[in-house]
């Protein structure tokens, strides 16, 4: 486990700690500096010499007249080193709750892509997928606007969803040896595809292809070309690197003016597992959510760096918009998901938590659900869900 920056700290158990109480302002100081040196430490420890805790703490002098004694109570010898009993303590739950998020990753990746014990990970399956049949960004962007940008399965509209955007869903699940093509995709939200399990329906428009022939024949792309002199114009990079180093600046969180060597490395490296609109997706998302004031995600990266460390982190089979919610939010997000085989135009008001509506009404009554919060109001009683009731 990679070691976390930062450890809770606990105000009330240190401020009503007697040992903390009797130090000095300067053996205080030099205690939070110990902790954080331990913390930083990759076992956790510091070393029981008072000569190096003497200048790891900076007293100098001062940890032989009384500043030893005093701060040597709160902690622990072991085999020659010594540990603080908190510290470990926090250090175990960050290592247990790094173990569960991971554990719940897999399993939310599972619904996706089968088994992640299977060698034959994600991948080589769509690497098999594509060699079936793949799509273009253009063609995906027009199957949206064919299919009214709404969740072809529940309806739910492209902008009253958690990031603004529609996932694709495989009719054929890739892991059942569905292609990558148009042809076996559909635009969906993401609760109707992670729920989708054994179904194979196809819920688009009886006429969709007709549909999109004729948009994709109309169609006139008017790129923004980047300057012959910032970009490299050999017609290697015209094809591979360009739309993604393109689209990362159109998002206008790191605008990188030159396109580099390292650059041009990690966009190949990353094209060899994914596809070109599965990095763009990812982008999309890391954007969605560094702008959002719902999610707590406030690391800006290179796209040196997201291609490096956050491509995984931000694709769409790791549920990015779930897992970087704020405590409230992610809340509300996991009582919806109790009710995602209901169509959002039937949700209760508590329920859709994306449904911004008039809370400042009064006297009118409305159906929520029963884990709703009944105090709460809306201008009209539109809502309902399989478990709902009135109130006032």
């Amino acid at each position: 486990m990679k070691r976390s920056p930062a450890f809770q700290f606990y105000t009330d158990d240190w401020l009503g700690s007697t040992n903390i109480m009797l130090m000095t302002p300067a053996q205080e100081g030099a205690y939070i500096r110990l902790l954080a040196i331990e913390w930083n430490d990759k076992d956790c420890s510091l070393p029981d010499d008072d000569e190096k805790l003497a200048v790891l703490s900076r007293l100098g002098k001062g940890w032989f007249k009384g500043g030893s004694e005093a701060i040597r109570k709160c902690f622990f010898e072991k085999n020659g080193k010594l540990y603080n009993k908190r510290l470990l303590i926090e250090r175990k739950k960050q290592k247990e709750w790094s173990r569960k998020s991971k554990k719940g990753g897999e399993k939310s990746a599972e619904l996706q892509w089968g088994s992640l014990s299977d060698k034959q990970k994600r991948s080589k399956r769509l690497s098999e997928a594509r060699k079936k049949g793949t799509h273009t960004i253009q063609e995906w962007e027009i199957l949206q606007i064919v299919c009214e940008n709404k969740c072809v399965k529940c309806g739910a509209d492209k902008n009253n969803l958690y990031g603004k955007e529609l996932v694709r869903d495989h009719i054929i699940p890739i892991y059942q040896g569905g292609s990558d093509s148009i042809e076996n995709i559909q635009p969906m939200c993401k609760n109707c595809n992670s729920g989708k399990h054994s179904d194979i329906t196809d819920y688009r428009p009886k006429e969709w292809k007709k549909g999109l022939t004729k948009l994709l024949t109309n169609h006139k792309p008017t790129p923004d070309p980047p300057s012959p002199s910032s970009l490299p114009s050999t017609k290697e990079t015209k094809n591979i690197y360009i739309p993604i180093f393109n689209h990362w600046n159109s998002h206008k969180l790191i605008v990188h003016k030159k396109l580099t060597d390292s650059m041009k490395y990690k966009i190949k490296t990353a094209l060899k597992d994914r596809g070109e609109i599965d990095i763009i997706e990812a982008i999309n998302n890391y954007a969605t959510v560094f702008k959002s004031s719902d999610h707590y995600w406030s690391h800006k990266w290179t796209l040196d760096d997201f291609l490096k460390r956050g491509l995984d982190k931000f694709s769409e089979e790791a549920d990015p918009f779930m897992n970087y919610l704020t405590g409230n939010k992610k809340k509300i997000k996991q009582q919806t998901d109790k009710y995602a085989d209901i169509p959002p135009e039937k949700w209760c008001y508590r329920c859709a938590s994306y449904d911004e509506r008039d809370d400042e009404a009064e006297n009118i009554t409305v159906p929520v659900c029963t884990f709703g919060n009944k105090e709460k109001v809306i201008e009209e009683p539109l809502h309902g869900c399989k478990d709902w009731k009135e109130t006032e």
